[in-house]
């Protein structure tokens, strides 16, 4: 054997630009030894075959690549990172390594410079799903550990429980404390049931209903306690709904909002200033000691009480302040009249009655009562294609701010294809739709998934799923579902799957939904929606998605391929998967047969069983409705159409075609730097801005 075939690993090192400790990595490993030895092994231990340094080579630089993309993906933790983050010792380390009961949680790339004497020639990158296997952990690998379980702390918090002598502390080969992650997390689920607890009994001691007098509050609870039985309301041709749907939340509402009501009276009485939201909480000491709720009676209202509500109220406030007191007020005067047995009882009736009516006079019964100085906001709706409810979701998606997207863009989906409603979102609960032995969404034999939404979920309690088809979920969403109750079921560790509400404020409580119906703010949402105008921008909200699910299935433009699904059978499965109550006169509605089941579900597939991806949504429309929509449009106003409708020439186009490129190119530039809102542009000033520009590109092109 020739000498030149060898090159001493010093030279290889230089001049291939591998670094001189990784030709030590390769000879340790069985499978490439023989570039070492052999042969080779007479001219000694530095000396490597030169036909194998290109190999050598790949490998070296294929091995700093994946090293430079693992360690600069937040999704791993490298081993010099995790050893100073952890209690356990290099030792340990490698026998959890060897047991090879992790190997999914890490990945092994080979050293670059050096074999370490416990790992080898090996270096890891773990997952940080492997630091709940270490027990012991510094607080910063705490903090993120338990925000993989949907427990969002600081470390500043951590470290404050720890300096309070509330955790035990072990010190690491690295001098740095660890603490114990279960200890930690169940400190904190204890700390915040704690302050939930506090939070609701502050709320209840500072509520204005508990500030009110003894026979304040008995009055409010007589009255609600005949709502609650289905009383009748009937006054003056007066008369109130006999039943309260969802009650349990409802009445609750009628307390909070009677007993505000009578406490701004009381506050006015005393001269403490009106405030948009009163409440006692946030009244100063002094305005505390004026207070008396003695000075009022429900009884003895005037015309003065009335203006502490009218006076600088909009319309709408009045109009909700009145909705709540009518009913009370005429069952006060029910009752009395019902007592006013005498003549001089019938005398002092009267008095109250007219007083009554005189104080509820003020208020305005109704929205058309709007002052000529005063305007309501008239929303403007959206109705979305197919292609915006993808896009839509995807912003959701891609939301950089967002501390839960994929929860958000699972809410989103869902009412796209079941046409839920804010409130009905709010109380849906797992359990109400046909699943498997393991908690997750099943499908039933026609490939679908099935929602049961009850009554008592539902608006008004009158607006519950079909009682024998149930409200079918594509299969497309219900995998897209599974996946999120995926991530669910992993953040909330020990509680049962398959219960509980299906959306919550925090992972880890099956049983704590959300109190109000604005789940998640859409202001910056709204933001990026530039395939609407900028009303519709403006007015976007989560109920567009149920609008859009129904103008998709029954909408005016739509024509199934399917002829004799068109028309009636149409109409009927909009309703049914809308849980509307049947369109039709009294024969369509109690005299004709339901809709079959082989037409509800074909006219569901298709309209709502389309591809949440814009490629294949394309490829979908075109093979369905033979439609080729291409890129979405942005939305015209009246006066392009009616310009474009009459074949009027804009004066741009008049323009030079060099001038209109770069005219064109401008635009694009404006509006690329546009996309996201400047900080000295309000909303509305950016959204102005950016459809002045979108409307001019449009008119010349």
């Amino acid at each position: 054997m020739k000498l030149e075939k060898f090159m001493t690993v010093y030279a290889a090192s230089r001049e291939w630009r591998i670094s001189e400790g990784f030709f030590e990595v390769i000879k340790s490993i069985d499978s490439y030894s023989e570039w070492f030895s052999g042969k080779a092994k007479g001219y000694g231990q530095n000396l490597v075959l030169v036909e194998a340094l290109p190999t050598i080579k790949k490998i070296y630089d294929q091995n700093v690549q994946e090293f430079n993309n693992y360690n600069s993906n937040s999704d791993y933790i490298n081993m010099g990172t995790l050893m100073k983050g952890v209690l356990k010792t290099d030792i340990e380390l490698k026998q959890m390594i060897d047991s090879k009961k992790y190997e999914h949680l890490y990945v092994k790339l080979l050293r670059r410079k050096r074999i370490d004497s416990v790992f080898g020639p090996y270096i890891y990158f773990f997952k940080h799903d492997f630091l709940e296997e270490c027990e012991y952990l510094t607080t910063g690998f705490i903090s993120k550990a338990l925000g993989k379980r949907g427990i969002k702390v600081s470390n500043a918090t951590i470290l404050n429980y720890k300096r309070n002598g509330e955790l035990m502390v072990k010190v690491n080969n690295y001098g740095l404390d660890t603490l114990s992650l279960k200890e930690v997390e169940s400190l904190v689920l204890d700390k915040r049931k704690e302050k939930y607890s506090l939070s609701q009994k502050y709320s209840i001691e500072n509520s204005n209903f508990t500030v009110l007098n003894s026979e304040q509050r008995k009055t409010i609870e007589d009255y609600l306690s005949f709502r609650a039985q289905g009383g009748r309301i009937s006054h003056n041709n007066y008369r109130a709904k006999k039943y309260i749907a969802n009650k349990e939340e409802t009445i609750p509402k009628l307390r909070s909002a009677l007993a505000t009501f009578f406490f701004r009276i009381i506050c006015s009485r005393c001269h403490i200033e009106q405030q948009p939201k009163m409440r006692y909480a946030s009244l100063t000491h002094e305005e505390k000691k004026q207070y008396n709720p003695d000075i009022f009676n429900p009884l003895d209202v005037d015309v003065e009480d009335a203006f502490a509500f009218t006076a600088k109220s909009k319309t709408t406030t009045a109009v909700s302040v009145y909705q709540t007191i009518k009913p009370f007020y005429s069952w006060v005067l029910q009752r009395r009249k019902a007592e006013a047995s005498t003549p001089e009882k019938w005398f002092e009736f009267g008095q109250l009655e007219r007083r009554i009516e005189s104080f509820l006079n003020q208020f305005p019964a109704n929205y058309n009562e709007v002052p000529a100085d005063e305007k309501i906001n008239q929303k403007e709706k959206a109705f979305l294609t197919r292609e915006q409810m993808v896009l839509v979701r995807m912003k959701i998606l891609n939301a950089p701010l967002s501390h839960n997207p994929y929860k958000y863009a699972s809410i989103w989906e869902l009412c796209c294809v079941s046409a839920l409603r804010p409130y009905e979102v709010r109380k849906l609960r797992i359990e109400y739709f046909l699943l498997d032995s393991e908690g997750f969404l099943a499908l039933n034999n026609r490939g679908w998934g099935v929602l049961h939404l009850p009554r008592e979920a539902s608006k008004q309690e009158r607006s519950s799923s079909h009682p024998i088809y149930g409200t079918p979920i594509p299969p497309g969403t219900v995998k897209r579902i599974n996946e999120y109750l995926r991530r669910l079921y992993k953040k909330q560790r020990n509680e049962p799957v398959g219960v509980g509400y299906m959306f919550r404020p925090e992972d880890l409580f099956p049983e704590s939904g959300y109190k109000s119906s604005i789940i998640f703010d859409m202001t910056r949402l709204k933001e990026q929606l530039d395939f609407l105008t900028l009303e519709q921008r403006r007015d976007f909200e989560l109920k567009t998605a149920r609008r859009s699910m129904n103008n998709l299935i029954d909408g005016f433009s739509v024509k199934l391929p399917i002829e004799r699904l068109n028309g009636r059978i149409q109409k009927v499965a909009a309703d049914v998967q809308m849980r509307h109550q049947i369109a039709g006169d009294i024969g369509e509605k109690h005299y004709t047969e339901t809709i079959s089941e082989e037409d509800f579900y074909t006219v569901l597939d298709l309209t709502i069983n389309f591809p949440w991806d814009l490629n294949e949504l394309a490829k979908w429309e075109k093979e369905i409705y033979k439609e080729d929509r291409g890129l979405i449009s942005k939305p015209k106003n009246n006066k392009e159409e009616y310009a474009l409708s009459n074949h009027q020439v804009s004066p741009t186009h008049l323009i030079d075609n060099s001038e209109l490129s770069a005219r064109i190119m401008e635009i694009k530039k404006q509006l690329n730097k546009l996309r996201k809102r400047p900080k000295e542009l309000s909303l509305e000033e950016w959204f102005e801005k950016r459809e002045a520009l979108e409307k001019e590109l449009f008119s010349i092109k």
